[in-house]
């Protein structure tokens, strides 16, 4: 079993990935089901995050250079659109340490915690940030391989129509570039 260490590495910013030949879920698949402890305290499946809207899954190593860039923005969108915009990180630790990073990055969506990186597997991210887009219907239906200027804008109108709210206009300058 690869770990999230090894498996969501940065590979295009110098960070090993352990298995450059992990290939991500693809759009139109069935998303893999998922049960695990959030920053909030409560327990959460695929189920009962894609139960209202699409849900956008942001795959946060610790320590990656790259998610402190992503993260104000991913927070900047959740911020605007409320509970409703559906972000739900998805970090490879304990909850505790999930609960450390949000505070630290001012995360204003629920964060997962994946210690045993079962979610993280399961959707074969194989490198931070990324961002996996479920919809109702619990199908992959977008895979964004970053969080970056050309990534996020697509988040946000996302978000606008998961809220049901006009969408907002952001600037995404300094957003990072892809991811692996």
């Amino acid at each position: 079993m690869l770990g999230f260490g090894l498996a969501v590495g940065v590979a295009a910013l110098g960070i090993a990935v352990g298995s450059s030949q992990q290939t991500p879920v693809k759009s139109g698949q069935k998303a893999p089901d998922f049960s695990a402890t959030g920053t909030d305290g409560k327990t959460h499946t695929l189920s009962s995050t894609t139960k209202k809207s699409a849900t956008v899954l942001y795959f946060i190593k610790e320590g990656c250079p790259v998610n402190h860039r992503a993260a104000p923005f991913l927070s900047k969108i959740a911020e605007k659109y409320g509970a409703d915009a559906n972000i739900v990180g998805v970090y490879n630790g304990s909850v505790d340490r999930a609960k450390a990073w949000a505070k630290t990055y001012k995360a204003t969506y629920t964060i997962l915690a994946d210690p045993d990186y079962k979610i993280i597997e399961s959707y074969k991210a194989p490198y931070s940030p990324f961002m996996i887009v479920v919809g109702k219907d619990g199908k992959i239906a977008e895979v964004y391989t970053g969080a970056g200027p050309k990534d996020l804008p697509k988040i946000n109108e996302l978000c606008s129509k998961n809220a049901d709210k006009k969408m907002v206009a952001m600037d995404f300058t300094g957003a990072p570039d892809g991811g692996g």
